[in-house]
């Protein structure tokens, strides 16, 4: 076992939790993540007692710069707002942070580092990532600094350092570092006080990145709202493309755009709108744009992500398309003159600033409707760098100065970004939709113009033609108020699912349905009705007009719904009367309709599981109605869907159930295992104490084979105690759990081996660990859990001495540990057996026990929110994982 450093004096102490009180306090009062930095800085600064703390953020390409920085008395020059080159801190050295975690410099002057034990190691400077990936940690710390690396340091002033990586999500994000002008050690608090800053800094950067993605996701909502209001809001769309260019341009940050729509009905034209920095020619006209309709036929045919296969660019370009099912497709391309396939198009920019390009051509089903071509100017950057940087490797040596050096690039690409690329593909989707309805809506127009124009001719010549025409005009009107009253039987048909599958609530299902049909159909009432075991049926949910009589709770007994019946409606039968009075139906169903004012009437089945659930009922209690297929289909298809809605609700309905079954059952199991185990444990104490005192009295003054039977009863009546022990043991890893703490791993490692000392001297059973984490538990419990591990490997051992190792992992959010020994070894097929209660591999003779040990285990690991599970080949030892999470188990 490894040995444990003495804890820090307790003044030191007291400091350090205060720091860490202020840390945590800090990011728990505020949502700005430089705020948080700022005092961090400053806190470790005032803390380390150093000259200068700054936090060093690392960009994509390996950059970095200082954001927030804290200086003593000026005692060091600020590099705030400096950037550094990828090379000042390579990858093999970024890796080196992941892996190591800290790492001090305590004399610059002498080339000393406070982990460093090794004589004559090669530098870290020597190292490939590889190379870091592969070697022990310990190895890799414990080694001089590299040469270029004191001279960087000195050139910069610094004497001695503290460097700590600051970790998003197991990603190297940035560092910590302090500096000091003269050399200083820093103790081992200091490492760890310096790390869990970092690790509250991890925490701020989490929070900050998540605020800052949900405030982007809502602004964008926003304004993929407020767009699809724009169009859909009005039948103008022509009046409103203009305003919604100039905003999608503005939402990607785009600098221009045209959205280009070639119509084709009823006239032949072609509609450009143009917004920002635009190309010298029509761009419309070239091959590439002129190919975006052959690329919106492949798409919808294959409706699936697709390569690039313009028959303008060949089999290989820079130019990427990105597009799903539900989505338009969309071409990017970062650099136009980078890519040789539109030397012929690149004339057209030659005189703007536009650098790259987005394409999507728009589209309503297989409809192409046109382009939506977008625009970005290449950029000028402008960085600060500590010290002149010269990208050029044969220039390649340590700066002698830090002093600041602007450097200025022109002509920059600005990429295309997956979420401008999402939005946009969003906004494509609406703007079809926009296209294609105000399409449809001027086609419709010159239907409506030509009709008028041939009405007024036939007016002219006869009267007769006139009356033909105005019932043409009213047969119109008809069929346009049919149209719309379809369309929003759709809407409510679409609405309705979503509301289905979104609630599990069945009343609030229901009840919605018959509110929206009674809009949507202006009817006087809509119910439904339940059918009873007895055969009769009760009204469970309605919505009526004022002036009609609610008839909802009521029991209605049919005489004339028979069996007959039940089974044409459960094969899907649809009844339709118009008018209750001259329908041809039995009087006792009549009878039955006026009694509830009823004068007209629609009923679809409902159907839970092919079995007649009820009924869909619609009245018309003012006057007689004919009922249109549109209407039945709609009342038939909202049925199916309430039909599915009762499926769910009966599910979950069931699953609870079982649930709570399962629970009482698992409790009345523990009861009686613990009430059976406690309550015998005195009569079986009585019989092993008389069979011991038979077997005192008697041994060798009765024959052999009484000799041989008191010697079984005292073994059995001894194992029985050993038995209900362990089950005892096991019913109260629920029932008399501690609630949970922060518990030391190590030591409740070190009390299991104390409880095992004497086997493991028996056995000479070496144990060896690394350090364990503090975590959320039940200490007595953990206790157990390692205790009984330790000694499965050691009773299953093989011919060699047991060796024994434990360790852990911070892996998703839990903590994974794991007992790895080097004993017999078990076969896969026993993995999961044998964590059942009363499983045994092995005759009681060849491995004593009661079989329960590592049930037990399985229960505190499941207590704690965990898991458990072995690996392992027979012959060739095993390792037990288990699990804790971080952040802590809820206690039971």
């Amino acid at each position: 076992m490894s040995k444990r450093k003495a804890s820090d004096p307790t003044p030191p102490s007291l400091t350090q939790e205060a720091l860490l009180h202020r840390m945590t306090d800090r990011i728990r009062q505020s949502l700005d993540l430089m705020d948080i930095l700022s005092a961090t800085v400053a806190e470790m600064r005032s803390f380390l007692q150093t000259d200068r703390v700054k936090v060093y953020r690392f960009a994509p390409d390996g950059t970095g710069e200082v954001i927030a920085e804290s200086i003593y008395q000026n005692h060091l020059p600020s590099l705030l707002g400096l950037h550094f080159p990828a090379a000042d801190i390579p990858p093999h050295a970024r890796e080196l942070f992941i892996k190591a975690g800290v790492r001090t410099i305590v004399d610059v002057a002498s080339e000393q580092m406070t982990l460093n034990y090794l004589e004559n190691p090669q530098t870290t400077g020597n190292l490939t990532v590889q190379e870091v990936r592969d070697t022990a940690i310990a190895d890799i710390l414990q080694r001089p600094v590299d040469p270029c690396h004191v001279e960087y340091l000195t050139n910069m002033g610094v004497q001695s350092t503290l460097v700590v990586p600051i970790l998003n999500r197991q990603n190297l994000w940035g560092l910590l570092i302090s500096h000091h002008a003269q050399p200083k050690p820093f103790s081992l608090s200091d490492l760890e006080v310096a790390q869990l800053v970092a690790n509250q800094v991890s925490i701020a950067i989490a929070q900050s990145t998540l605020l800052s993605q949900a405030e982007s996701k809502a602004q964008r909502e926003i304004l993929l709202n407020q767009i699809a209001t724009q169009l859909h809001g009005s039948w103008q769309v022509s009046a409103t493309l203009p305003k919604v260019l100039e905003q999608m341009v503005a939402a990607v940050g785009a600098s221009g755009g045209r959205l280009y729509l070639p119509l084709s009905e009823p006239t032949p034209s072609v509609n450009l709108y143009t917004c920002g920095t635009q190309p010298s020619v029509d761009l419309e006209t070239m091959g590439l744009w002129q190919q975006m309709k052959p690329a919106w036929e492949m798409w919808t045919q294959q409706k699936q992500t697709v390569k690039a296969d313009l028959t303008c660019m060949g089999e290989t370009t820079s130019l990427s398309l990105r597009g799903q099912p539900t989505t338009h497709p969309v071409f990017t391309l970062t650099d136009l003159y980078q890519e040789p396939l539109l030397a012929g198009v690149t004339d057209a920019f030659q005189d703007t600033p536009i650098r790259s390009l987005l394409l999507m051509p728009l589209g309503y089903g297989e409809d192409y409707l046109g382009v939506l071509s977008l625009f970005r100017d290449e950029m000028e950057t402008d960085i600060l760098w500590a010290g002149r940087f010269d990208p050029d490797e044969r220039n390649d040596r340590v700066r002698q100065s830090f002093e600041e050096w602007r450097e200025i690039k022109q002509g920059q690409v600005n990429p295309w970004a997956e979420d401008d690329i999402e939005l946009i593909q969003a906004l494509g989707l609406h703007l079809s939709m926009a296209v294609m309805q105000n399409q449809l809506y001027q086609r419709e127009k010159q239907l409506n113009t030509e009709l008028e124009a041939r009405v007024r001719q036939r007016t002219a010549a006869l009267t007769q033609a006139n009356q033909q025409l105005e019932c043409e005009i009213v047969e119109r009107q008809h069929t346009e108020a049919e149209l719309l009253r379809q369309n929003r039987r759709v809407k409510l048909l679409v609405d309705m699912t979503q509301k289905i599958r979104q609630s599990l609530q069945i009343e609030e299902v229901l009840q919605t349905t018959v509110k929206e049909i009674q809009t949507i159909l202006e009817a006087d009432r809509v119910i439904i009705y339940q059918f009873d075991t007895n055969g009769t049926g009760t009204v469970v949910t309605e919505a009526v007009m004022p002036d009609f009589p609610a008839i909802l709770g009521q029991t209605i007994a049919d005489p004339c719904f028979d069996r007959q019946y039940r089974e044409i409606y459960r094969n899907g039968r649809v009844a339709a009367i118009a008018n209750v009075a001259q329908a041809d139906i039995k009087p006792c169903y009549r009878d039955l309709l006026q009694q509830f004012d009823v004068q007209a009437n629609l009923v679809v089945p409902i159907l839970q599981r092919s079995a007649l659930w009820g009924l869909l009922i619609v009245h018309q209690c003012q006057s007689g109605r004919e009922w249109t297929s549109g209407e039945i289909d709609l009342l038939r298809q909202l049925a199916d869907q309430v039909g599915i809605a009762l499926g769910q609700a009966q599910l979950l309905e069931q699953e609870v159930h079982q649930r709570q079954e399962l629970e009482r059952s698992n409790a009345e199991l523990e009861q009686f295992a613990y009430v059976a185990s406690h309550d015998l444990q005195e009569p079986l104490r009585m019989v092993a104490s008389y069979t011991k005192l038979l077997a005192q009295l008697y041994q060798g003054r009765l024959d052999a084979e009484a000799d041989k039977f008191i010697n079984y009863a005292v073994d059995g009546a001894e194992r029985m105690q050993t038995l209900l022990n362990d089950l005892l043991l096991y019913s109260r890893v629920d029932r008399k759990g501690r609630a949970f703490r922060l518990t030391d791993s190590n030591a409740a490692l070190n009390s299991a081996i104390a409880n095992l000392q004497m086997i493991i001297q028996e056995t000479d059973a070496r144990i060896t660990s690394n350090t364990l984490p503090s975590v959320m538990a039940d200490e007595t419990q953990l206790i157990q859990l390692f205790q009984n591990l330790m000694s499965n490997a050691i009773k299953y051992r093989s011919q060699q001495p047991p060796v024994i190792d434990v360790g852990a992992r911070l892996e998703n959010g839990e903590w994974c540990f794991w007992v790895k020994d080097n004993g017999i070894g078990i076969a896969p097929k026993h993995k999961e057996r044998i964590f059942i209660i009363f499983q045994r591999l092995h005759t009681r003779q060849k491995y004593p026990g009661t079989g329960i040990g590592l049930a037990i285990c399985k229960k505190i690991v499941e207590r704690h929110r965990g898991r458990i599970w072995v690996e392992s080949e027979f012959g060739q030892g095993a390792t037990f994982y288990f699990t804790i999470p971080e952040s802590g188990g809820l206690c039971r």
